[in-house]
């Protein structure tokens, strides 16, 4: 059985207060709350991206959550991700928390259909625009 690198937890929501403390980086994970769930393979995609970028010293943007943000919804518009995160949360959320491993890249065999496959093209070509 292959580890995953990542976590999902879902969380119940009362106020923005909350949300805050789910958001956080430190030296091996990186974690992030979403109000809808990505597929599998497309979080799975946006840790390895993470964990790949950051090796990077000059990437574009400096907040590594909000790098995470940007893989994990599959945009390169700061702003309409961070639009997307200041909607009052309520209810239902999601927090994916991405890990370091000292066993490095996992491999997993995920079916994926035509439309997640683009998405997760154009997420890597994103990411590569964010390397200066």
């Amino acid at each position: 059985m292959v580890a995953k690198t990542y976590k999902i937890i879902s969380i119940d929501m009362k106020d923005q207060s909350d949300l805050k403390k789910f958001i956080y980086v430190d030296e091996r994970c990186v974690s992030q709350v979403l109000r809808e769930l990505p597929d599998e393979a497309f979080i799975s995609h946006a840790c390895e991206l993470y964990k790949y970028l950051i090796q990077y010293k000059n990437i574009r943007i400096k907040s590594r959550t909000v790098l995470f943000l940007l893989l994990l919804l599959g945009t390169d518009n700061i702003s309409k991700a961070l639009n997307i995160m200041k909607e009052k949360p309520s209810g239902t959320m999601y927090q994916i928390i991405c890990c370091n491993t000292e066993k490095g890249h996992v491999n997993k065999s995920f079916n994926l259909n035509k439309k997640l496959r683009e998405l997760l093209s154009e997420n890597a070509i994103h990411s590569l625009e964010w390397l200066s």
